[in-house]
C-alpha cells in the first residue's frame, strides 16, 4: 500500500528526472508523486512543514496519512527513498542515518 509522497519542484528539470528514476525503482508501488506547488503539497506540508512547499528541491513525506508521518528533504530525502525502495539501494539508503549536513552537502554538489 502507498503512504508515502514524493513531492517535487515542478520547474525543475533535475526534480523531475529524479522522479523518472524513483518510478523506475519502485517496482512494489510505495510511492506517490505530487508538485510542490500543488494542492496535495498544501493539504499534506502544513503547520511547520509549510514552508517546505517554496523550495526547490525533493520533499519526501513518508508515511503522510498517520500521526507517525516524518518529512526528508533534500540528500535526506534520496537517501531514504533508496532505503525503502531496498535491493541493493538499500547500502546507499543506510547513509539516510548519517546527519543530514553530510547528506547535503553532497546532494547540494550533484543535484
Amino acid at each position: 500500500m502507498r503512504s508515502n509522497i514524493v513531492f517535487f519542484d515542478e520547474k525543475c528539470p533535475f526534480c523531475h528526472r529524479t522522479v523518472r528514476q524513483i518510478v523506475k525503482l519502485d517496482e512494489e508501488k510505495r510511492f506517490y508523486f505530487a508538485p510542490l506547488r500543488g494542492e496535495t503539497a498544501r493539504r499534506i506540508l502544513t503547520g511547520p512543514q509549510a514552508i517546505l512547499q517554496q523550495g526547490n528541491s525533493i520533499v519526501f513525506a513518508e508515511s503522510f496519512d498517520s500521526t507517525s508521518r516524518q518529512f526528508w528533504v533534500r540528500g535526506h530525502a534520496m537517501l531514504r527513498i533508496y532505503w525503502l525502495v531496498g535491493k541493493s539501494y538499500s547500502a546507499l539508503g543506510a547513509l539516510s542515518f548519517l546527519p543530514q549536513a553530510f547528506s547535503d552537502f553532497f546532494y547540494n554538489r550533484l543535484y
